[in-house]
């Protein structure tokens, strides 16, 4: 599907969400996290509490029929394509040199064709080879997170390149203090 196909789904798809005479689109926030169970949220009767999240659930629409893979690689690729990851023989984490395929829509193409200013915050791990396939050339305008995975959450360090760096907001590099998760939830304190 092209991608002013995949925006004019999108518009559709999207339109009852907008109440009737509202003529600016739904703010979208889609969260996914590693290695989070169907049971380790509060809005599944866990024991566990998660209130901010509970909220966005009970304020928003719930997907609940996407159905991950046990690795990262292959579930980000079908979350930002909508289709199978073995389409494109990515059914494992991206360790060496390659990432999605450059002529693929992904989500943020999408967003974007449909007036959307799109963020990504968080753990890229579609491609880190070459800048085409950083998130700021796939549809995203803003990013910020680290491109690969296996990070080491205080330094900042990949064991995808072996040790090194691998921090970055829009592309550009950074060397920031801080838990990933901390430095995630103010992704934005800085804007752009």
């Amino acid at each position: 599907m092209r991608t002013g196909d995949r925006a004019a789904l999108l518009a559709l798809l999207l339109s009852p969400l907008a109440p009737a005479g509202l003529v600016a689109s739904p703010n979208i926030v889609l969260m996914m996290a590693d290695d989070v169970g169907w049971n380790d949220v509060g809005f599944n009767n866990s024991e566990i509490r998660t209130p901010a999240i509970d909220k966005l659930v009970a304020d928003g629409l719930r997907l609940d029929r996407y159905y991950a893979s046990s690795l990262c690689t292959p579930t980000r690729v079908a979350i930002m394509t909508g289709r199978s990851p073995l389409r494109f023989g990515m059914a494992s984490p991206i360790i060496d040199h390659g990432g999605l395929p450059l002529d693929e829509t992904t989500m943020g193409d999408v967003f974007q064709a449909a007036g959307y200013q799109t963020w990504y915050a968080g753990k890229w791990h579609l491609g880190h080879s070459k800048r085409a396939y950083f998130p700021n050339e796939r549809g995203w305008s803003h990013s910020y997170g680290s491109l690969t995975g296996g990070l080491d959450h205080y330094s900042h360090n990949s064991d995808v390149l072996m040790g090194a760096p691998d921090w970055h907001r829009n592309g550009k590099a950074l060397e920031e203090e801080g838990h990933t998760t901390d430095r995630g939830g103010r992704a934005s304190d800085r804007g752009p």
